[in-house]
């Protein structure tokens, strides 16, 4: 009994002192889920029906390439019928172009306002600083989920399905809260858990991925089912893309890396199937001489990398599918609940209030 006591009181000091960042991490989660629909709302080019062609890749990135030449880092594409795509730029500028390839907005770091709520969302507007502040709370908050579950087990019998606030006394109040707790403790820790990879996404890949990359199997992947094209009319951006979409059928073109950056035109495609919107399967074309140097089906990953890569899109809920960014929302909200739940009725005990 002493340890639960011990537990008791581990996580209701633990909740008290996370209860104002969850909150804040949960409220503004929540509401980047419905980013698309508020780019939909502010900007009426995105709402244009959109399939990523190689013909409108090769619009689009023809377009970036003349206004900001040899500046662009990355290029990705529209997603869920959004219409617009985001230039990554040197020193944390960035700008949206339209399907036609014109300049929609140029901004820098936050100055957006779905960006500013990213960046409170993901780094506390506080840098890498912010970034490691919301990983390890993350991560603890993973673990006072766990001392809960056990501090309720004892007293499982008194759970219930009522979700609402039946009275503002702390047995209502702490009885809601157990009962949200116990319906949420497992995708709160999905959320938390790839929250915390997305915050220490270097540490991360060393923890699960550096050994596997390190070895010739990995090195194969790359050098699989390369076509044999070359020559200088092979590696403009239509030739490239084309070869994209023939090489990943019934893939999605999702991103692009310039030969500014190195020789190759490096091209992400998203196969179907696959979650993650980044475009993980990857094409190396030469822009000069055209030849295919590398190649990576992502399907081919182990388990423990496509989990990994699993990560962002069960985070973000950014997938083309509705019910789960629904489903992402109701548990941040309900994640919100918990913490202020939590938060009052500890507040309440201190005061020494009933």
């Amino acid at each position: 009994m002493k340890i639960i006591s011990f537990l008791r009181s581990l996580h209701a000091w633990g909740g008290f002192v996370l209860a104002l960042l969850i909150l804040l991490v949960s409220i503004t989660g929540s509401a980047l889920v419905w980013k698309k629909e508020y780019l939909w709302l502010t900007e009426p080019v995105s709402r244009s029906v959109m399939e990523i062609t190689p013909e409108l890749a090769t619009t689009v990135a023809s377009a970036a390439e003349a206004q900001f030449g040899d500046e662009v880092l990355l290029l990705a594409f529209g997603y869920e019928n959004l219409g617009l795509h985001k230039v990554f730029l040197p020193g944390s500028n960035y700008a949206l172009l339209d399907n036609t390839g014109a300049l929609v907005d140029q901004w820098y770091l936050n100055d957006r306002p779905e960006e500013w709520l990213y960046d409170l969302h993901h780094r506390l507007l506080l840098g890498n600083t912010g970034l490691m502040i919301v990983g390890i709370a993350a991560l603890a908050m993973v673990l006072l989920v766990f001392v809960g579950l056990i501090v309720w087990w004892p007293a499982r019998s008194a759970f219930n399905w009522r979700l609402w606030v039946a009275g503002w006394g702390r047995s209502n109040l702490l009885a809601t809260h157990r009962n949200i707790g116990i319906l949420t403790a497992l995708p709160a820790c999905v959320l938390l858990i790839t929250g915390a990879m997305l915050s220490f996404p270097t540490q991360t890949e060393e923890l699960l991925l550096e050994d596997y990359r390190r070895t010739e199997a990995c090195s194969n992947l790359y050098t699989e089912e390369l076509d044999e094209l070359s020559g200088p009319e092979h590696g403009d951006w239509l030739s490239a893309f084309s070869r994209a979409q023939a090489s990943f059928p019934g893939g999605t073109i999702r991103s692009v890396r310039p030969p500014a950056i190195s020789s190759y035109r490096l091209i992400g495609t998203q196969q179907a199937g696959d979650w993650n919107q980044s475009g993980l399967s990857l094409l190396y074309i030469d822009a000069d001489r055209g030849y295919m140097d590398m190649r990576l089906n992502a399907g081919r990953l182990p388990a423990v990398e496509q989990l990994y890569n699993l990560g962002s899109p069960l985070h973000t809920a950014k997938v083309d599918r509705l019910w789960y960014r629904i489903t992402v929302f109701i548990f941040g909200v309900g994640l919100c609940v918990l913490s202020f739940l939590g938060l009052v009725s500890f507040t309440k005990k201190l005061r020494g209030q009933k």
